[in-house]
């Protein structure tokens, strides 16, 4: 029989769980140490003439000296909006109604230069500015902000300052090994953030991607709460089809401002040309008014209703063939259908991409021909069961 003595292997780690938490007051006590010991109540008055009023590069959305992030899927839209806003701000040029202040823009091109310089391009020519003229300067290189922070405000004192830098990606100019740990994402922020000490105060716009497998409603940058904590606001790219609703998400320091829509549109342009001569198609941004995204909203349900309506005539077309019949592109009715299928109004065989209605989609599509009736000023007439 052996008598030795019980040994409770939860005694190592209970100690160093009670030296860490010792550590950890001690660590705090000695910074509250360090805050200024004397101190006096202010008056109302006093309190009061403290205040700064904002300053808006872009009125009511965007503060100068703010560092704001800009969170949105792969895809979703960031860096046309982007574009545009440096763009916009360079000109001076308001968007829609929005007032925008003129100043320099610094871009920091840390992911995929080249897809940048054929936007830049087309955005040149479509948004009709001279890019050779323009005050927006690019940086296309990846290095780091807090090491590189000297030369990086030399360079920005001989351009004279700036009002807005933009940074594209977090990703791209992240120092740590983990973007998920509080810690570090904390200590990137804050990297991030001393721009806004360069000359001429600017605004930091920050491109980011949120969290893995996150929803339109939970649009954070990864980081979590740590980043969140150290940025003044986080706004959002909500992409739906090819219009993008900017607002924000999580944080905002400000009043609270209506969401800004933009088009997102294939284009091609003189200067963008591949080694054989053929237009190359990118993506850009543009502000779209409330007409506009009335006439959007129109076009994605009539397309609904149009699919439907074939669907349901003749069950079993593929693709190919249900773009045939509407005379539109394949990769359109991808889209239309996966839309329906996300809202439970279709089905599709995988094997066969052959298409059918739930009995949801079928009631929908009664809707669709009411309204329809209703717009063309005819009687509504009851679909029979």
């Amino acid at each position: 029989m052996n008598n030795a003595p019980l040994v409770n292997s939860r005694i190592p780690v209970l100690a160093i769980q009670k030296r860490t938490k010792v550590a950890h007051t001690q660590k705090r006590r000695s910074s509250l140490g360090k805050l200024p010991q004397r101190f006096q109540f202010l008056s109302s008055r006093e309190f009061t003439q403290g205040f700064v009023a904002p300053d808006y590069l872009i009125d009511g959305v965007m503060q100068r000296s703010f560092f704001y992030s800009l969170t949105g899927a792969t895809g979703g839209g960031k860096t046309a909006i982007a574009l545009l806003l440096a763009a916009h701000v360079a000109l001076g040029r308001p968007l829609g109604n929005t007032e925008v202040t003129q100043g320099r823009v610094l871009y920091l091109a840390g992911e995929n230069s080249d897809d940048l310089r054929m936007r830049w391009i087309a955005m040149a020519e479509h948004q009709k500015f001279d890019m050779n003229d323009i005050d927006v300067h690019f940086l296309d290189a990846r290095i780091s902000i807090s090491k590189s922070f000297e030369r990086l405000k030399e360079k920005v004192e001989e351009l004279g300052g700036a009002s807005l830098i933009i940074i594209d990606t977090s990703a791209a100019y992240f120092e740590g090994n983990d973007e998920n740990d509080n810690v570090e994402a904390g200590k990137h922020a804050r990297n991030i953030r001393s721009l806004t000490k360069l000359k001429g105060s600017p605004t930091v716009l920050l491109l980011a991607h949120p969290t893995k497998n996150a929803k339109a409603e939970n649009l954070l940058p990864r980081g979590g709460g740590a980043f969140i904590a150290e940025v003044d606001g986080n706004y959002t790219a909500i992409k739906l089809d090819n219009v993008v609703a900017f607002h924000w998400q999580g944080k905002f320091r400000g009043a609270e401002f209506d969401k800004v829509f933009f088009e997102l549109r294939s284009v091609t342009a003189r200067g963008l040309k591949d080694s054989k001569g053929q237009h190359i198609p990118t993506v850009i941004a543009q502000p779209i008014s409330y007409e506009g995204r009335e006439n959007h909203a129109h076009l994605r349900t009539q397309d609904e209703c149009d699919l439907m309506h074939l669907v349901k005539a003749k069950p079993g077309l593929s693709y190919q063939e249900l773009g045939e019949e509407l005379g539109r592109p394949k990769r359109r009715v991808q889209t239309v259908m996966n839309r329906l299928r996300k809202d439970g109004l279709a089905e599709v065989e995988n094997a066969s991409n052959r298409a059918r209605l739930t009995e949801h989609g079928l009631t929908s599509l009664k809707e669709c021909t009411a309204r329809s009736q209703l717009k063309a000023g005819r009687p509504v007439v009851p679909v029979l069961q």
